[in-house]
């Protein structure tokens, strides 16, 4: 059986689907991936191996913590809306956040006040790299550190 992989969070996609299950990110152009059977009788048996990687990261306020997962749009009427909704600074739908294998993104979706990483301002519709203690300001008024 086959799968889409999402280009922009990593998820595996029945091979039927159009759009991302996590994201919402168009599959259309997406080739079908397929798995291969390496477990055979002749083959030595694989180690399992465990590895652990975290499907959300946490913004931490100032007295509270929004956890937000891949494709997730933080805003006045987003994720977070119960601790943005009295930030009138904050837009609406202010910024999307996105997983790629093991590196988190965010990126400004047209918010009013501009979104910034450590200070620095990322531009409208472009992904910058975010990374542990990073500082991720929502306008002047909304500073939130990024705990992965």
């Amino acid at each position: 059986m086959g799968y889409k992989l999402c280009p922009s969070c990593g998820s595996k996609n029945p091979e039927h689907e159009i759009v991302c299950n996590n994201c919402m990110t168009d599959l259309s152009g997406v080739e079908v991936a397929y798995l291969e059977d390496t477990n055979t009788a002749e083959s030595e048996p694989v180690e399992d191996k465990i590895v652990v990687v975290s499907d959300h990261i946490t913004l931490v306020g100032d007295g509270f913590q929004i956890i937000v997962k891949s494709g997730d749009v933080v805003g006045r009427q987003g994720v977070g809306a119960e601790y943005l909704n009295g930030f009138k600074t904050v837009s609406r739908r202010h910024a999307r956040f996105y997983k790629k294998g093991d590196q988190w993104f965010i990126e400004d979706v047209g918010s009013t006040n501009g979104t910034f990483v450590n200070d620095r301002p990322i531009p409208p519709n472009q992904r910058h790299e975010i990374k542990d203690g990073d500082t991720v300001k929502l306008s002047s008024q909304v500073s939130l550190r990024v705990k992965l």
